[in-house]
């Protein structure tokens, strides 16, 4: 499970809003073994830090885009990307 909190900077390009950011979070990691031998649990938590942009075409009060983040956990050296599509509401 991960928590995070992000900042970015909105550029408009034309009728897009691009938007860098670093995501800064937590990552926590639950464990536990039963079954033969003895019960086993355990528990871990790292820092998380998540460069990346989002892409989003505005659509009155909508939007639609996508995100494209690295995703570094600094205990242990866990790194991955993410993509992923987004929508929601604007309020302003």
């Amino acid at each position: 499970m991960h928590f995070a909190a992000e900042a970015g900077y909105d550029l408009w390009a034309g009728d897009l809003i691009i938007r860098p950011g670093l995501l800064v979070g937590g990552v926590l990691g639950l464990f536990e073994r039963q079954g033969a031998g003895d019960p086993f649990s355990d528990s871990t938590g790292d820092l998380l830090l998540g460069p990346g942009f989002v892409v989003l075409y505005p659509m009155d009060s909508l939007y639609l885009g996508g995100d494209l983040r690295g995703y570094v956990v600094m205990g242990d050296g866990v790194s991955g990307v993410g993509l992923n599509v987004t929508a929601g509401a604007r309020f302003e």
